[in-house]
């Protein structure tokens, strides 16, 4: 979803790829259940980290829609609540790092291709 939505903004592709990527198959072990538990701090309903894993735990294992609806309100809004933040966070730290990652691979494509001219052209770029 990030990357057609990145063409449709006319935003960072690599940034949305990146951002993406950030979650998933090994980190989500770490990043859902905090979410989570920051969610539920932001909507005045503290969950504990062993209850939040142990409903967690239950979606990755089962990976059916009737484990993952028997999480309840309470556990799903606190999802959604806090992967927003997270993500409020993120995203800008993540495009300003992929900024600067790609200014910096430009230049230094562009300083090198300088000086494979000028040890073409015997040391003056400008002798094409």
């Amino acid at each position: 979803i990030s990357i057609p939505l990145s063409f449709l903004l006319k935003g960072s592709k690599l940034g949305a790829a990146a951002g993406t990527l950030a979650t998933n198959h090994f980190t989500i072990f770490v990043i859902y259940p905090f979410q989570t538990w920051l969610g539920s701090r932001l909507a005045g309903n503290p969950l504990s980290f062993s209850e939040i894993s142990a409903k967690l735990e239950q979606v990755f294992k089962n990976q059916d829609y009737a484990t993952l609806f028997s999480l309840g309100k309470t556990l799903i809004v606190a999802f959604f609540i806090g992967g927003f933040l997270l993500a409020f966070i993120s995203t800008p730290i993540c495009y300003w790092l992929v900024k600067y990652l790609v200014v910096q691979y430009r230049n230094n494509r562009e300083k090198r291709m300088l000086k494979k001219l000028e040890k073409l052209h015997g040391g003056n770029p400008g002798n094409h």
